[in-house]
């Protein structure tokens, strides 16, 4: 069975195995995807979980405009321009000396290492 009807099976009548079969034909391939994007495999696990829940989401007015593929990569690549855009808007913290001043140093937080 082809994607496409998958996904409507999925979308109509909610056939669960329908959507497992579609996520897994797709997994190796959307995580992969994500993981050498984003460059970080933590953010890339949230944002694969990201895409399946869109999916879902969005089943029930899915139609065939473009192949099932294309349009799961094109979720995907939405969320890592989305999470881009949130990390890039992220206001930096400086870190702080054991003074209890700023370091001044223009240091990032998540960019310090930390020893444990």
């Amino acid at each position: 069975m082809d994607d496409h009807a998958l996904m409507k099976r999925y979308a109509k009548k909610g056939d669960v195995a329908a959507f497992e079969l579609l996520m897994s034909r797709h997994r190796n391939q959307v995580f992969g995807y994500l993981v050498q994007t984003c460059r970080d495999r933590e953010l890339a696990e949230d944002l694969y979980q990201e895409t399946f829940i869109r999916v879902i989401r969005a089943a029930p007015g899915y139609r065939k405009t473009a192949s099932f593929r294309t349009w799961l990569f094109t979720i995907a690549r939405n969320l890592v321009i989305d999470a881009h855009r949130k990390r890039k808007n992220r206001p930096a913290v400086q870190s702080i000396d054991t003074d209890g001043g700023f370091a001044g140093s223009g240091e990032v937080m998540a960019d310090r290492k930390s020893v444990v």
